[in-house]
């Protein structure tokens, strides 16, 4: 079995401070076998950061063929009408190509795993030739209280034929109805809900009074508003409502959260994931980092889908964040292993450098300022 002694100018564990000129003991497939604080002179040194690789929590794949074909920052309700004009549109051949693309790019970007929001089947195949780890998340929507139990069967048949990790997820509070999500809620207690949050004030307004877009787009969908709606309360203090203290969540967005919702992170099983391109793409808008700060061990990071996005780069995201709020390069690369492998329930395989895990491990430059990625293959040191 070959070993690799790689180092650089810091090493990032994912879940600590960087260890200048630290080195990684690899074998030939990408195993740590150690990780020490002195070079002897016989490693591979790059000059740049060393970490794990990176987590995408929030991905929709399926919708890869969008790319381009939406207008930018016409806010979320126009979005979403474009998106579903638009799928009836393509034909499924380009989008599995679109699909096998966007995976393609998604490796090379040193992502190792990807919380995949799905509407059907069709991404399985491609994912299945993958590197990428998935958790796959099936997506429903019915906001009527009538059509609960049959969305839900629906959803059941989906899952069936799904790989683990998987679970049934509600879109959003605003386009689920109560029974439905107790459906949902009643999957196993270490199932993962990913929930869309806060991604706009449209929303919240019709969460809480129905009023708005949203309300003007079920009454041309010639739908009445869900029961539960005008709720009077935040989307997040229902969602607290409605589910138990043990349950998972992954809120998507947080693009409109405020501080009343944070009050909520502290006394639940919560973390926050943050796709800041999508966000301005759609809303031009980004989420409160001012109030997000305190709340570093929670943060993750997303691409959404290229509906919403000109590439999925997790390295993107971070940049994004620290161009507009001056973060430092410790916590944004912690948002991007360790919190989001934790998001995800990857923790013991992916996310940080501890011996005898195969977390992938990327290389961040900084040539002309620019960052730049670069996935190390150990396997090539092998060969070579």
């Amino acid at each position: 079995m070959a070993i690799h002694r790689i180092s650089a100018d810091f090493i990032h564990p994912g879940n600590g401070p960087m260890l200048p000129q630290g080195v990684l003991v690899v074998d030939e497939n990408g195993v740590i076998l150690a990780i020490e604080n002195q070079r002897l002179g016989n490693e591979i040194i790059y000059k740049g950061v060393l970490c794990p690789g990176f987590i995408n929590v929030h991905c929709h794949t399926e919708l890869s063929y969008a790319k381009g074909l939406i207008a930018p920052q016409k806010g979320i309700n126009a979005f979403i009408s474009d998106l579903e004009n638009l799928k009836k549109t393509i034909k499924e051949e380009e989008k599995i190509k679109a699909i096998e693309a966007a995976l393609i790019q998604m490796e090379s970007e040193g992502i190792v795993a990807v919380g995949d929001i799905m509407n059907t089947t069709m991404s399985l195949p491609v994912k299945a030739k993958s590197k990428i780890k998935f958790y796959n998340f099936i997506e429903v929507y019915g906001s009527q209280n009538a059509s609960a139990d049959l969305v839900f069967s629906k959803a059941k048949v989906l899952l069936s034929q799904t790989p683990l990790p998987c679970a049934i997820t509600p879109h959003a509070p605003y386009s689920v109805s109560e029974p439905l999500f107790q459906h949902i809620c009643s999957q196993s207690k270490d199932s993962i809900l990913s929930i869309h949050h806060a991604e706009s004030e449209a929303e919240i307004k019709f969460f809480e009074k129905g009023e708005g877009p949203f309300a003007i787009r079920f009454e041309n969908w010639q739908l009445p508003l869900p029961q539960h709606i005008p709720s009077l309360d935040r989307p997040l203090t229902w969602i607290m409502k409605q589910t138990s203290e043990q349950q998972n969540l992954l809120l998507i967005h947080n693009t409109f959260i405020n501080k009343n919702d944070l009050k909520w992170v502290n006394q639940r099983k919560l973390f926050l994931g943050l796709c800041p391109k999508a966000n301005l793409y759609i809303e031009n808008k980004l989420p409160p980092m001012d109030l997000l700060n305190e709340f570093r061990s929670v943060i993750c990071l997303g691409t959404d889908s290229l509906a919403s996005n000109d590439r999925l780069s997790i390295l993107e995201e971070m940049l994004t964040l620290k161009q507009a709020f001056n973060l430092n390069w410790q916590d944004l690369i912690q948002f991007a292993t360790y919190n989001g492998a934790k998001a995800l329930g990857f923790e013991n395989e992916l996310g940080t450098f501890e011996i005898g895990k195969n977390p992938g491990i990327n290389l961040i430059s900084f040539k002309e300022d620019q960052p730049r990625i670069t996935v190390i293959d150990t396997n090539f040191y092998s060969k070579n």
